[in-house]
């Protein structure tokens, strides 16, 4: 039979272990993913706050229409010499940021908006913990 200092010891431990159960046996996904599409044209836009690692940028635009992208999150200080430009129809992953904002994209010319779509995240491949 169980003392009353049991019971309370049982009925404290067995509340811990409901309320926090998810610490011990839940999985926890590091990598959370985000996607967007924007639209620009030859203005420069920053692009949506998302912690990542890595943001992946698809320009939709045909062949010949390049987005140029600029790792400056101030939108007044961009020359276009010091963009990478991302050719229609193309994707690149830019790797060792820590937010999607630090990125920044517009159309070299035209007045036309174009569509590109980006996707945000942690890591590129599955991460074994031990």
């Amino acid at each position: 039979m169980m003392s009353s200092f049991d019971k309370l010891i049982y009925y404290f431990y067995k509340k811990f272990l409901q309320e926090n159960l998810n610490i011990f046996m839940s999985f926890q996904n590091l990598n959370v993913c985000n996607s967007f599409t924007l639209s620009t044209n030859n203005i420069l836009i920053s692009l949506p706050s998302y912690v990542c690692s890595e943001v992946t940028i698809h320009n939709h635009a045909a062949a010949g229409q390049h987005l140029l992208i600029f790792d400056k999150p101030d939108l007044s200080t961009t020359v276009d010499t010091f963009g990478f430009m991302l050719d229609g129809g193309k994707e690149f992953t830019f790797m060792g940021v820590t937010n999607s904002n630090q990125l920044s994209c517009r159309y070299v010319s035209g007045a036309t908006n174009r569509i590109f779509s980006g996707r945000s995240q942690y890591f590129s491949r599955s991460i074994v913990r031990q």
